[in-house]
């Protein structure tokens, strides 16, 4: 009797392994950690796509950036500035962050976490927000003093939104390094 029960216990075991041996390899089925057919050509697309939209959004804030800074130092010496080169360098300016917007709304599409949607709100903001800088700044380009203080606050802006990129690039798995 104790015989029949162990052997019947065993015919049990083997034909619960044989089933779920079988389970594990239907089609559609996943084991823990494997990724859906197409999923890794549908990550990998998303990362090329991604890495075109940032590098284009990093030279442009990088341009702004730069022309913030050389306007700066520009007009902190009035023998140096003038209002031509002033007009210059903000129309540079706008030109670039509005090129990084544009860019920048290409990977919305591409943020799928809530991290990444965060990101890009705060990415969109900085910019959106040096822009507006730039109307008081046209203004006041008869004056070296007060563009010197506004390109130098300008510059910051522009660097507040390096942070947010760089953390949505690494996201995506951008190649690009942001900043």
């Amino acid at each position: 009797m104790r015989a029949l029960r162990t052997t019947l216990f065993a015919a049990a075991l083997v034909l619960a392994a044989t089933a779920m041996a079988q389970q594990d390899q239907q089609p559609g089925r996943r084991q823990p950690g494997q990724t859906v057919p197409g999923q890794r050509e549908q990550q990998a697309q998303r990362s090329y796509e991604a890495t075109k939209a940032f590098a284009v959004v990093n030279t442009e804030m990088q341009n702004a950036r730069v022309s913030a800074k050389m306007l700066q130092q520009l007009s902190s010496d009035q023998r140096s500035y003038d209002r031509q080169h002033g007009e210059w360098f903000v129309k540079n300016i706008r030109e670039s962050l509005n090129q990084a917007q544009s860019y920048l709304n290409k990977v919305r599409p591409l943020a799928t976490s809530e991290d990444e949607r965060r990101q890009f709100s705060e990415a969109s903001t900085a910019i959106r927000n040096a822009l507006q800088m730039l109307q008081p700044m046209q203004q006041q380009l008869n004056d070296p003093q007060q563009v010197n203080q506004a390109a130098s606050r300008l510059e910051q802006q522009i660097e507040q939104g390096f942070e947010p990129l760089r953390q949505m690039a690494s996201s995506m798995n951008s190649q690009i390094e942001i900043g």
